[in-house]
């Protein structure tokens, strides 16, 4: 009986030592991440009480504005669309098959995301711009990316892509290949294994890529500033108005794209299924 009471002393006092050095750790944490909460927190809270609603209603109704929302949910949901057709097959391809210049491929898709953003619209314009070969080709054709809903999509998908494919990728990398040897000793092919072994089970994963895509897309500046600053996007508006009427006449716009997109995100991100944490 004695023996019993000195073993649970000890452990008392070997949990209380326990906590008292977890306090520390937890303080630790609490004080890094409330400081980096702050770099995101402050300037939304500024926003928000610095806006009058009477501004804020003005511009909710200025067609401008309204267009230039419009533009950049459009074209980011077009781009998310294209990534989506065209990321998973090349990200199952980088994922599942090795062939000679795999990696290579596997780098070049991140140079978008290193690029300074007006660089990368440089890039963007110098193949499709007017006078380029492949620009001059699709212009005999009608099709021109300079100042058009075009441009802004190919450089919202330039730079945003990579998001979609990396994410599709490491999902599909996680899919336990025995399962792919079990479909195929059952007689299935590879267009049923995917669709209905690496696709479902990756699915979760690609949607979030595809909600990054698009968040990444739709506050794109630089790229599009460069190929199509007209006609405007959400971001170029923001800038124009800043740059033309200053500070305070730019608020109330950053304000309702902040509101209309984060209600977007959400409920993607609800579509999606995805969870906060």
């Amino acid at each position: 009986m004695q023996e019993r009471r000195v073993t649970y002393g000890l452990n008392l006092r070997g949990m209380a030592g326990s906590l008292r050095k977890s306090m520390g750790f937890y303080v630790f944490l609490g004080f890094f991440s409330v400081f980096a909460l702050l770099f995101v927190v402050l300037p939304l809270a500024v926003i928000f009480l610095s806006t009058e609603a009477e501004d804020l209603l003005k511009v909710a109704v200025d067609r401008n504005v309204i267009s230039a929302i419009f533009m950049s949910v459009y074209t980011a949901s077009l781009t998310t669309i294209i990534s989506l057709i065209f990321g998973v097959p090349l990200a199952f391809l980088i994922a599942r098959y090795r062939f000679p210049g795999r990696d290579v491929i596997d780098a070049i898709i991140d140079i978008p995301t290193l690029l300074p953003h007006t660089a990368a619209g440089i890039m963007v314009v110098s193949i499709l711009g007017n006078r380029q070969p492949l620009g001059r080709i699709l212009s005999s054709y009608g099709i021109s990316f300079l100042d058009t809903f075009l441009g802004i999509v190919a450089a919202q998908l330039f730079l945003s892509f990579p998001y979609l494919v990396k994410s599709a990728r490491d999902a599909f990398l996680k899919v336990d290949p025995n399962l792919e040897k079990a479909a195929r000793t059952l007689g299935g092919g590879m267009f049923t294994i995917f669709f209905k072994i690496y696709l479902p089970l990756s699915m979760h994963a690609i949607l979030t890529g595809a909600v990054l895509t698009w968040a990444r897309a739709i506050s794109e500046f630089g790229a599009v500033a460069v190929i199509a600053y007209t006609p405007y996007t959400a971001p170029v508006l923001v800038y124009e108005t800043f740059v033309t009427k200053g500070l305070e006449a730019t608020r109330p716009i950053v304000l309702l794209l902040v509101i209309i997109t984060l209600a977007i995100f959400i409920f993607l991100r609800k579509l999606s299924k995805i969870e906060y944490e």
